[in-house]
């Protein structure tokens, strides 16, 4: 069974557009704050990530990996009125200032044929910040996050944890967020140079979902930015999958990533979804004359 069932790319640069909500000057409750007050539009993936893939082009591709993949031509990204302006701040100071430099820091990284090395990694920081992107995902009302809308029946969990900067759910019984919910990350490269690194590193893909084959393996949300694949893993607490999780892709609760690498092609969906991407951008051959 593939590991996830849809994959949206994206490639190329996107405008300042994107799927917005239509103004509307009535107070809301905030998803996070939980005051009523005018939100802000809210990118659901940060628009840090798409401003690295601005190029002057104010169209990216947008390509659905399915049984037939296909690119399209796109203008934007999901956004949604959410959060009220200082939870916005509040998100972007606490978790996307670092979160979305992460993996273009060079200073803090190093790297050998098989690993990418970061330094001064702040676990639960990042952590948080993968969790904040699965949040506003579940709590929106966005089509293209319709298979994460269930996860709002845990909004009593995880908003405390991102309000509080915490991943302790309850002290008093020592379970924390990490208990349950993995997350991991690989880098995808082209070990034989046909694809260059940059190229790789400016494809992006939307959250995608993917189920195993009984409850017990669980959930699992994945995204694909600066080259890297982030797979976040929802177990039940009994799950006897939880209990033997130990890839050696997974993010630990340490000082620094040791993130291993993986050939594009090894990953059935990104490898149609780079062949789509590819088609699209070729150019047409031009027609030569008919025979009068």
């Amino acid at each position: 069974m593939a590991l996830w069932q849809t994959t949206t790319l994206v490639f190329g640069s996107v405008s300042a557009g994107g799927q917005l909500e239509k103004d509307n000057p009535a107070l809301r409750p905030c998803k996070l704050c939980g005051e009523n007050k005018n939100l802000c539009n809210s990118h659901i993936i940060p628009k840090a990530f798409f401003r690295r893939i601005k190029d002057g082009d104010p169209q990216l591709y947008r390509v659905t990996v399915d049984s037939d993949p296909i690119a399209r031509s796109s203008n934007g990204d999901e956004i949604q009125r959410l959060l009220c302006f200082e939870c916005e701040q509040f998100f972007q100071r606490t978790y996307e200032d670092y979160g979305t430099e992460l993996f273009i820091n060079q200073k803090n990284i190093c790297e050998n044929e098989d690993f990418v090395f970061i330094t001064r990694f702040q676990y639960e920081k990042y952590y948080l910040f993968i969790i904040s992107i699965l949040w506003r995902a579940s709590v929106s009302t966005l089509k293209n996050f319709r298979e994460i809308h269930s996860l709002i029946s845990a909004n009593k969990i995880l908003n405390p944890c991102l309000r509080l900067q915490t991943l302790n759910i309850s002290l008093k019984n020592n379970i924390r967020l990490d208990d349950f919910i993995k997350i991991s990350a690989t880098r995808i490269i082209d070990p034989q140079d046909n694809i260059p690194q940059s190229v790789i590193d400016g494809v992006m893909s939307g959250l995608s979902f993917g189920r195993g084959n009984s409850p017990e393996e669980g959930v699992h949300y994945y995204f694909m930015v600066d080259g890297y694949i982030i797979l976040i893993n929802l177990y039940p607490p009994n799950s006897p999958t939880l209990k033997n999780w130990h890839p050696k892709c997974a993010i630990k609760d340490r000082t620094y990533l040791k993130i291993p690498k993986i050939p594009y092609y090894e990953i059935k969906e990104v490898k149609e979804g780079m062949a789509a991407l590819a088609q699209a951008r070729a150019p047409e051959p031009k027609r030569g004359r008919g025979k009068q």
